[in-house]
């Protein structure tokens, strides 16, 4: 998935791109045993989909304290646009494998 801008009500602008597999491992290791959990890594990992807020690079959270700190800092809604974006990104993939 390339990075796409999605603007939420409060005006602000997020730039999200899906976690690839080298961030990845980064984030199972800021996860640490909350890496065994897939509620938490699913949430996590919407979290690092969020590459920057109003065109400013966010940096990939290195610990369960900094996602912490990027979740309050977005909100709720705002996660839930990115999760929304990050589920229609994957539907148009398989429709595209489909079509070939």
């Amino acid at each position: 998935m390339a990075e796409v801008e999605i603007t939420l009500a409060d005006g602000r602008r997020l730039g999200v791109r899906e976690v690839d597999a080298g961030d990845m491992l980064d984030v199972i290791e800021a996860a640490g045993h909350a890496a065994g959990s897939d509620p938490w890594m699913h949430y996590a990992l919407t979290i690092c989909a969020v590459r920057s807020i109003d065109g400013v690079p966010v940096r990939l959270p290195a610990s369960k304290d900094a996602m912490r700190d990027l979740a309050r800092r977005l909100g709720g809604d705002a996660l839930d646009r990115v999760a929304v974006e990050l589920s229609q990104a994957a539907r148009d993939e398989d429709l595209a494998v489909v079509k070939n």
